[in-house]
């Protein structure tokens, strides 16, 4: 086979490291990776404590990398990668500059640097700085560890905001970037800053030579001056601030009304030094107009109860957000709600690679699908959510449930036991293209019959494809538990990870052509120059 560089999406693909070990160890080792990669969330599970989730998760990791860097590096752009496993894999490569590794590799390390910056501006930002202080506290301090950190921090649009929500994890980011000993002389020249008149940013040249090379040279999108006040401010300074929020802050000490620009859980910090008196329902209509569309969301029947209308975009939540909603509003989707969810799922059809005239659906509505203290009802909304998106990538599907009511809207109230054989049968007899059964792979009434199905419909020779999908707060390492032998299980923890199939099927067919499909997968979906 003739190796050459293949140019995907402006990145050359060095096909001529394409490794040369057995073909079978790439394929298991991609796989666990794939289902690991899309239901990692740093939970303990039924089976598995934290610990073990997280020893196991890393190994299946460090075994993909050992494949082949760039491989590693662009699995991390597929759809519905999870947040924990983005954190595990770019403290991976952050951390790990073999030059070895980086010769055998299918990408330029300048590459592998875009796809991390890229991976950075997926992640919430509470979970970027975590992952800064996990690299701060396994020492991880390279220079383009450093540039990094700087440059994603020092360049957001939402650096004063930042600022005061996230004060104190941007100042030990900035400080394992830069060092202890450079960030406290950097206070020290911003201490001599005025901020509120027009001598702002007078340095010496000594001090010009400090604040660039340490700081203002990562600075691209945002000015010196704003970039400086913000600094200031995360460092401690006491000054007179002019920037907005940071003001909001400053003021808010002495008359909390004033605290308009800050975000609800710094306000409430500030209640509870400076105005303990004040009530809660005071911060929640001072703060309500900053809460992000998440927050307003999760608010809303809490400040219902101290009389204060939070009102949220349902066009800006997830759909299993608006699921988990809906039940808690008293198991009623609104109209509203509904057509978002319609839209959304019609939405995301366009892009899922589920290609099938007419599906069958099978729900399992059991009480098992309720979820825990902590994720409650997720697991069942990750299904209606996947339910919907799959009846919008079809022409014509047939849906049956097994437990649980189902309400005029389509929300499912999980109850009962798990029987699938009667649904799985009822489905078959409509002649379906392929049938998706929604479960976590336990059935008890009675257990084993949906494998008993399935062989004997193939042993009349019907083909249909059928897919187990189970929904997961977060996947057992080993794998989810399998109805029947003789169908696809596939973990998702959200609705967007069903792409991760059509990764799956391209590896089991060719490797090496799976391996240039996943590249043109993912790395259209950024700029690589």
């Amino acid at each position: 086979m003739k190796d050459e560089t293949i140019v995907i999406a402006g990145t050359e693909v060095l096909m001529a490291n394409f490794p040369t070990i057995d073909e079978e160890v790439i394929v298991k080792t991609f796989l666990k990776f794939i289902d690991v990669a899309n239901t990692s969330t740093n939970r303990s599970t039924f089976y598995n404590s934290q610990k073990e989730q997280n020893d196991a998760t890393k190994q299946m990791h460090q075994n993909l990398y050992g494949i082949n860097r760039g491989l590693y590096a662009a699995t991390l752009l597929l759809d519905g990668v999870t947040d924990h496993t983005k954190m595990i894999g770019l403290e991976t490569l952050l951390g790990i500059s073999n030059d070895v590794d980086r010769s055998r590799s299918l990408i330029s390390i300048d590459n592998e640097t875009q796809i991390i910056a890229h991976v950075l501006t997926q992640l919430p930002v509470q979970r970027m700085l975590n992952l800064y202080l996990d690299l701060k506290s396994k020492r991880v301090n390279n220079n383009r560890t450093r540039k990094i950190i700087l440059m994603s921090i020092l360049n957001s649009k939402s650096l004063e905001f930042w600022s005061v929500k996230y004060r104190n994890k941007i100042r030990e980011s900035i400080e394992h970037a830069v060092g202890k000993r450079r960030l406290s002389i950097i206070k020290s020249i911003l201490n001599k800053q005025n901020f509120d008149n027009g001598k702002f940013l007078i340095y010496s040249n000594k001090e010009q030579s400090i604040m660039h090379e340490s700081i203002m040279k990562f600075v691209n999108s945002n000015s010196e001056k704003y970039v400086a006040q913000c600094l200031a401010f995360i460092l401690g300074v006491d000054k007179k601030y002019t920037l907005p929020t940071l003001k909001s802050f400053i003021d808010a000490k002495t008359d909390i009304s004033k605290g308009n620009k800050l975000p609800r859980e710094v306000l409430e910090g500030l209640r509870s030094t400076y105005h303990k008196g004040t009530k809660t329902a005071e911060v929640l209509e001072v703060t309500k107009e900053n809460l992000t569309d998440k927050e307003k969301i999760k608010v809303q029947k809490n400040a219902a109860k101290h009389g204060v209308t939070v009102d949220f975009d349902a066009t800006k939540q997830d759909v299993v957000t608006l699921y988990i909603h809906s039940y808690a509003n008293g198991n009623t989707i609104t109209p509203e709600i509904m057509s978002v969810l319609k839209r959304k799922a019609e939405q995301s059809a366009k892009s899922t690679p589920i290609a099938y005239e007419t599906v069958g659906i099978l729900v399992d509505g059991s009480v098992s699908n309720s979820g825990s203290d902590t994720q409650k009802l997720r697991p069942i909304a990750t299904s209606l959510a996947i339910r919907d998106l799959l009846v919008a990538t079809s022409k014509k599907s047939f849906i049956e449930y097994a437990g649980g009511e189902v309400t005029e809207e389509g929300l499912v109230i999980p109850s009962g036991e798990t029987n699938l054989a009667k649904g799985l049968i009822k489905i078959l007899k409509q002649k379906p293209d392929a049938i998706f059964i929604l479960s976590d792979g336990y059935e008890n009434a009675p257990a084993g019959r949906v494998n008993e199905v399935i062989e004997a419909v193939r042993k009349m020779k019907n083909e249909t494809p059928i897919f187990q999908i189970s929904p997961v707060l977060s996947g057992e390492v080993a794998g989810v538990k399998k109805l029947s032998e003789k169908i696809s299980a596939l973990p998702v923890s959200k609705p967007e990870a069903i792409g991760f199939s059509m990764v799956k099927a391209m590896l089991e067919q060719n490797v090496r052509d799976g391996v240039i499909g996943l590249f043109n997968i993912t790395l259209p979906k950024i700029e690589l120059k």
